[in-house]
């Protein structure tokens, strides 16, 4: 690894470290009535979030936390369940504009699909 590509490693680590601590302060500013501050700071987030395409098979092993602020949509199935609380995949949710109820259905589904050999490649 060259110095340049050092440099933007570690510009992409402290930007992913930013968005992580960022995304915490969201969950805490709501828990203390701050809905407009929590708003506000996840609007700066999301703005940096994008979509990609991971490589060949690796997205059956990914949760959208791991690469975090670029996300796979087919991630979201290795992902938690809506009632334990995660700020990537709320984000990740409300970029794509997935309800929780339309993500509990689309994880089950996708989830059998992969089970049965029958992977979705979009949800």
């Amino acid at each position: 690894m060259n110095l340049e590509e050092h440099d933007k490693d570690q510009e992409a680590r402290e930007k992913a470290d930013w968005m992580e601590k960022a995304l915490e302060l969201c969950e805490q500013l709501e828990e203390l009535g701050e809905s407009t501050l929590a708003h506000q700071l996840f609007n700066k987030v999301k703005k940096e979030i994008h979509e990609v395409e991971l490589e060949g098979d690796t997205w059956l092993d990914t949760q959208i936390c791991l690469t975090f602020p670029a996300i796979d949509r087919r991630c979201l199935v290795f992902c938690c369940t809506p009632k334990k609380p995660c700020p990537f995949r709320q984000a990740a949710l409300e970029l794509l504009g997935v309800s929780p109820k339309q993500y509990r259905t689309l994880k089950k589904s996708m989830s059998t699909e992969i089970r049965y050999g029958n992977p979705v490649v979009e949800p």
